[in-house]
């Protein structure tokens, strides 16, 4: 990869770029984590050729059976391979792991450094698990942060798309938007694309792919790999076959109420183990959990979580349907996942839903220090009067209805299309 064309790539992941630069003022160790070809080698790649200041970064790739002892051998050997690189004690350098999910020491090996060596700066790259997580809190406390690298969001599908300039129209903010930003000229095509972005998803790979047919193969083999060979590997987990109709399942229920018995008994599998597989579906960056808004109020559901793919090219190659959204019954749900992963692009934005017994719901509530955000989601610009009551019953005078059409006022009501998120 050229360094011109590996730079090109990133700018299009530049948002988590600066990120990085940030929460290295704060933070000696940045975890970077996410699911596998969303990009993670590619940008320490990147800082090891562009790390500001001139400073000196030193990349390792723990997938390598050499490196992968060379760390595993602990402090003095590591140290010594750096000397030999050029490190001298004392300078401030960055070190870039990559694919750290397979060492067994790291938490404690991180430790030792940063109390031995406090120069050095850590990028690290990698799945975290559940037990990696708890050994990092126990050996580095609050010296560390990670983030979560996901696919493409619509942004970043238009600056791979080649687009950027089409970005300027857009605040950083979307809820600070009242008309359509874009000229007329090009809302064919956004629209158009969009549709692309929901049926395809955001993998940097299937965004450099034109052909229908190779888009579809290549999200197919992606669904193959992480399900039969990646996770069960990296996870050990043995019942394979229950494992694959366990994440079917999930993508045929996406957005749906999260009904953990009803699975056990359906799947036949006992409840801890499902519990432990969506863990490990979230560890993987594959899906995330939504949790739901309540006030004590005797009349909302407050058990059940939501399940949403944090991709939907890979939950559509899951239930093999790429067709086209005039040609599906799953228009609200495919909207559904592409607002829930523009969102969660806002880290100022805790994300929840509400749902009442009797089915009532708000599709998600945003809520901050300061306010609560009730969004509907519709695929056309229709009345939407039941979030309308629920903020006038809750106290708030303003909520926002997400759709595939356009912009619209209609009294507290602003509607606005999801392209703009």
């Amino acid at each position: 990869l050229s360094s011109s064309s590996a730079a090109s790539d990133v700018y299009k992941r530049q948002d988590i770029i600066d990120r990085i630069a940030i929460e290295r003022e704060s933070f000696p160790v940045i975890w970077l984590s996410g699911a596998a070809r969303t990009g993670k080698t590619l940008i320490l790649k990147y800082l090891q050729a562009n790390m500001n200041g001139g400073q000196s970064a030193f990349y390792i790739d723990m997938s390598d059976f050499g490196e992968y002892e060379l760390v595993q051998s602990g402090f003095v050997s590591l140290i010594r391979h750096l000397t030999q690189k050029g490190y001298k004690s004392g300078e401030n350098i960055s070190l870039l792991l990559d694919n750290v999910q397979f060492s067994d020491n790291l938490p404690e090996l991180l430790r030792i450094l940063l109390e031995k060596e406090p120069n050095i700066h850590f990028i690290l790259a990698g799945t975290m698990t559940d037990a990696i997580q708890e050994m990092l809190e126990i050996s580095l406390k609050e010296r560390y942060i990670m983030l979560t690298l996901l696919p493409y969001s619509f942004r970043e599908f238009l600056r791979a798309k080649e687009h950027s300039d089409w970005l300027e129209y857009l605040p950083d903010l979307p809820f600070a938007i009242s008309e359509n930003p874009f000229p007329e000229s090009i809302r064919d095509e956004l629209q158009a694309l969009y549709e692309e972005y929901l049926i395809f998803g955001g993998y940097p790979e299937i965004a450099a792919i034109t052909g229908y047919d190779e888009k579809a193969a290549w999200l197919r083999k992606r669904v193959s790999a992480f399900v039969l060979r990646e996770i069960p590997s990296v996870y050990q987990i043995n019942k394979r076959h229950s494992f694959v109709q366990f994440v079917m399942q999930l993508a045929n229920q996406q957005g749906e109420l999260y009904n953990e018995a009803y699975f056990s008994r359906t799947l036949r599998i006992k409840p801890e183990t499902l519990h432990k597989w969506l863990s490990i579906l979230c560890d993987f960056g594959i899906v995330d959990i939504v949790t739901p808004h309540h006030q004590n109020n005797a009349n909302e559901l407050i058990k059940m979580s939501k399940i949403f793919f944090l991709d939907s090219g890979l939950r559509n190659a899951l239930i093999n349907n790429f067709s086209p959204l005039n040609n599906r019954n799953d228009v609200l749900g495919l909207l559904e996942q592409g607002v829930f992963i523009a969102l969660r692009k806002y880290p100022q934005w805790m994300i929840h839903f509400w749902r009442s017994k009797q089915g009532q719901h708000i599709h998600f509530i945003l809520k901050n220090d300061l306010e609560l955000l009730p969004i509907e989601l519709k695929a056309h610009t229709r009345t939407s009067a039941y979030v309308q009551r629920w903020s006038k019953r809750n106290g708030f005078y303003e909520a926002y209805v997400i759709n595939l059409e356009g912009f619209l006022q209609k009294k507290e009501l602003r509607y606005l299309p999801a392209y703009c998120l």
